[in-house]
């Protein structure tokens, strides 16, 4: 409510070209969008890194008991091989304990196929939420630069013709600040809707969608990025190029967060057999 609220006053004051409350307005607009954005974001990365490691875990946990379960089985084969040699009766009795022995074995063993296969649907829905997610992303994308982006620049282009209508109006500084806020607005918008499903990833891969990235984040003067690639880039399957560029994009967000660095070196190796990411800085980690 509050995000819609403070949206449309920020559309209200601009035309209404009152400057400062314009700016009051869009600031708590980005403040409440942004919070908003990020609390939903790391709810929904939490909740599907538990479900993966709890996954994971249970996983390597049946693989265990399953790896357990083939070995008592040998050694109560080799048993009863032993056990033959006291007696014909004896191997009767000791057959038929093996028998069922084996029976329950066999039931172990199914239902610990069971619990492996569970943890395998258990991990492809948490890939199909993330998935989902991307699809999330690529549709605000879309809505952002179509919907919202398109308005703000057919509104800068409707207030730079009013120029030709009204000399006066180029020297008034609340139309120049009005035509500075549209330019900002746009390119914030292209800039976050280019974040959030770069169209650069889809049609020519992670190599340049890194390096443009790189000198995206260089070109803002905040922080020195060095980009180095090794051997002959490849594509990869969609779902592990978006997962490297969405690392790449925590790793450099931390490091302009956090670390307190000057310069981050971005490294590529693409071999036949192998593909490297490596991110270094020289702050304090």
């Amino acid at each position: 409510m509050l995000v819609k609220e403070y949206r449309v006053a920020t559309k209200v004051n601009i035309l209404l070209g009152l400057k400062d409350e314009s700016l009051r307005t869009y600031n708590l607009y980005n403040d409440y969008r942004d919070s908003a954005n990020d609390i939903q974001m790391a709810k929904t990365a939490s909740e599907l890194e538990t479900k993966y490691r709890t996954a994971e875990k249970d996983a390597e946990l049946a693989r265990k008991e399953l790896d357990l379960a083939h070995r008592q089985l040998d050694i109560r084969t080799r048993n009863i091989g032993l056990l033959t040699l006291s007696g014909a009766i004896l191997l009767l009795l000791l057959g038929g304990g093996a028998y069922m022995l084996h029976i329950r074995q066999k039931q172990m063993l199914s239902a610990q196929k069971v619990i492996t296969l569970e943890r395998e649907a258990e991990l492809t829905k948490v890939q199909a939420a993330m998935e989902a997610e991307e699809k999330e992303r690529a549709r605000i994308a879309r809505n952002l630069h179509d919907g919202a982006g398109s308005i703000l620049s057919g509104v800068k282009l409707y207030l730079s013709s009013l120029e030709n209508q009204y000399q006066d109006l180029a020297g008034s500084s609340a139309y120049r600040d009005t035509i500075g806020l549209l330019n900002e607005a746009v390119t914030e918008i292209r800039e976050t809707s280019h974040n959030l499903m770069p169209k650069t990833l889809h049609l020519e891969g992670i190599h340049t969608a890194i390096h443009d990235y790189c000198d995206k984040i260089g070109r803002s003067g905040n922080l020195e990025v060095e980009f180095q690639s090794y051997g002959e880039p490849a594509r990869f399957d969609i779902d592990f190029e978006l997962m490297v560029f969405r690392t790449l994009q925590e790793l450099l967000g931390n490091v302009m967060k956090h670390a307190g660095a000057k310069h981050v070196l971005v490294q590529l190796a693409f071999s036949p057999d192998t593909f490297t990411m490596t991110v270094e800085d020289d702050g304090r980690g």
